[in-house]
């Protein structure tokens, strides 16, 4: 089934179907490869643009979505930005915040990335990606590390496939989504978690993985554990702290990362068996230095 094309250039505008007169006198362009619409507003389909020479291009509607988002943030001069997570931690390092907005481009170069928009807020800049197919390729994330920015990715999927089954794309949905909303928003690269985990890492202790076997049960545990997730009592005087790398460590707020010792199947390198734990566990207060008390 065809994706219903509910907005076309006009005079270099964005113009919704709505908007227009029938037929060719719509006077309008596909978004992405610019070949001459049709505004076809019959009786019996829903009301949506289609290409005069027939058949269509995979673009249009991502194009036309980036570009409406850039008319609704130039228009609405803020955003809502996603709270800021760290590690397994439930609680928000950073809560969600609106931020102003005082330039919008789309499509525009930033180092040698072509992000979907570019946004400024003061002296900061903010990639933000739209991800109406498929979500931010692995080899742009990378790129985006590289250069530094905050990333954000907006997932516009539903409001898509929603588009192709119903023909219908309401307004409001789009403004709510990137103006107000925050649960479909990701961080694809947060500089300032990224500079705690730097600093996390550098404090991390470092605890090998003790494997056990029963003869019939494995058993993958770290000790001492700072957090006490396990404790053995020796005597009355001492005991002996350890967890479970998979029960304890995986969710474990203070983890920052189990590292994998690597085998082989044929010619490709994959995950073996837990080989180290890196924890910041004996220093929980870490956060409130850095983040100056504020979480």
């Amino acid at each position: 089934m065809s994706v219903f094309l509910p907005y076309g250039l006009r005079n270099g505008r964005l113009v919704h179907i709505n908007e227009v007169e029938q037929g060719l006198a719509c006077d309008c362009i596909c978004p992405a490869c610019e070949a001459p619409l049709v505004a076809k507003k019959g009786v019996r389909n829903r009301h949506h643009f289609a290409h005069e020479a027939g058949g269509g291009c995979n673009g249009g509607l991502e194009t036309a979505l980036h570009l409406r988002a850039k008319e609704i943030l130039s228009e609405q001069r803020k955003l809502r930005l996603p709270p800021v997570y760290l590690s397994n931690r439930k609680q928000p390092i950073f809560p969600a915040v609106m931020i102003p907005l005082d330039q919008v481009w789309v499509e525009r170069r930033a180092g040698g990335l072509v992000p979907d928009l570019l946004v400024r807020s003061g002296q900061r800049r903010l990639l933000v990606e739209i991800a109406v197919h498929h979500p931010c390729t692995e080899e742009k994330l990378r790129g985006i590390r590289r250069l530094g920015y905050a990333a954000l990715e907006i997932d516009f999927l539903d409001l898509s496939q929603g588009l192709k089954a119903h023909g219908v794309l309401e307004d409001q949905k789009l403004i709510n989504r990137l103006i107000n909303g925050a649960e479909r928003k990701s961080w694809l690269f947060n500089p300032r978690r990224n500079a705690l985990e730097v600093e996390l890492r550098r404090i991390a202790e470092r605890r090998r993985v003790q494997h056990h076997f029963d003869g019939r049960w494995h058993y993958y545990r770290v000790a001492p554990c700072p957090a006490f997730r396990r404790v053995r009592e020796l005597n009355p005087f001492k005991r002996y702290s350890y967890a479970w790398v998979f029960q304890d460590c995986l969710h474990c707020p203070y983890a920052l990362e189990i590292r994998y010792e690597q085998s082989y199947q044929g010619y490709r390198e994959v995950p073996g068996l837990p080989g180290e734990v890196w924890c910041w566990g004996d220093q929980p207060d870490i956060l409130d230095k850095w983040l100056g008390g504020k979480r």
